[in-house]
This record gives C-alpha cells, sequence and structure tokens, in this order.
C-alpha cells in the first residue's frame, strides 16, 4: 500500500472563490465524439458555463495524456468563442492513481504533464475525476496534497499572467 510522504498543510487561498450567485451548467464532452458544430450543436453549447474535456488517462508512468488533440483544439475554439470555460478532466486506474498521489516527485511528473496540457492547448483549468480515493490506503490524503500543489501551481501561473 502506497504510503504519503508529507503532512499535510492546509493551503491559504489567494483567490477566495466567488460568490455562488447560481449554478454552473456543466457537461462532459469525451474525446471520441466530434465537437463539430454538425454534431453538438450551438444550443447545447449556449446553454452551459463550463465544458468538460474527458477524459485524459494518467499514464503507468504518471502522465497525463490527451487523447484526440484536434477534437479538443474544436472544442475549446468553439466554446471560447461563446465565452464558455472548459477544462480537461482526467482519470485513470485505482492502481495508477494511488501509485501517482502517493510521492511529492510522482505528483510532480503528473502536474507538470497537466499544465503542460493546460498551456498548450488553452484550457481554462482541470478537473480532478478520479472517484478513488480512499481513507483506508492513504490516497485520499494524497489527493489533497495533489490537489494543493496542482492549486498553488495555477494560482502562480493566474499570477503572472495578470
Amino acid at each position: 500500500i502506497p504510503t504519503v510522504d508529507e503532512t499535510l498543510e492546509i493551503p491559504q487561498l489567494v483567490f477566495p472563490a466567488p460568490a455562488n450567485t447560481g449554478f454552473q451548467r456543466v457537461a462532459y464532452f469525451p474525446s471520441y465524439r466530434s465537437p463539430a458544430a454538425s454534431a453538438i450543436g450551438d444550443a447545447t453549447l449556449n446553454s452551459l458555463t463550463v465544458a468538460c474535456y474527458a477524459i485524459a488517462p494518467i499514464s503507468s508512468n504518471y502522465p497525463v495524456t490527451l487523447e484526440q488533440p484536434e477534437r479538443a483544439k474544436t472544442l475549446i475554439q468553439r466554446c471560447h468563442a461563446k465565452g464558455l470555460k472548459v477544462v480537461l478532466s482526467f482519470n485513470g486506474t485505482s492502481a495508477t492513481f494511488k501509485s501517482m498521489v502517493s510521492t511529492r516527485a510522482s505528483r510532480k511528473i503528473f502536474i507538470d504533464s497537466v499544465m503542460k496540457l493546460v498551456d498548450t492547448y488553452g484550457f481554462d483549468g482541470v478537473d480532478n475525476d478520479c472517484e478513488y480515493p480512499s481513507a483506508g490506503d492513504a490516497s485520499a490524503q494524497g489527493n489533497m496534497y495533489l490537489m494543493k500543489e496542482q492549486s498553488q501551481l495555477l494560482q502562480r501561473n493566474i499570477q503572472k499572467a495578470l
């Protein structure tokens, strides 16, 4: 069973969450489906606030891969033209996820690969769609470290952009 290699420190948020003024309308768009207007109509996109490009799998040595990059580009272009945010959704097998979150080094490999995809393709953020974290095997704690470290990096990038 993997163990996490440090203790959790709750991060101080640099950017507080916005006031909850209503529900976000979110839809997942799988990489195997065409994002062309003939397949996903404007009415569908106009009804959303966030589109999730799904699913970027975590490989056994921890980088995330983007399936169907041309489809991702098309979806991002269409959504951004309508003012929608597009996030990259990732997941992996239970064993891969548990192993990836267990050490700072493996999380860094993962986070670096996610950030490269965010920067390369223009995603607005990421969605952790891993459904495996468990208190019984330390993967829940490792997932908290992952979210903390990724959040800090995203916030630093936002600050640099301002």
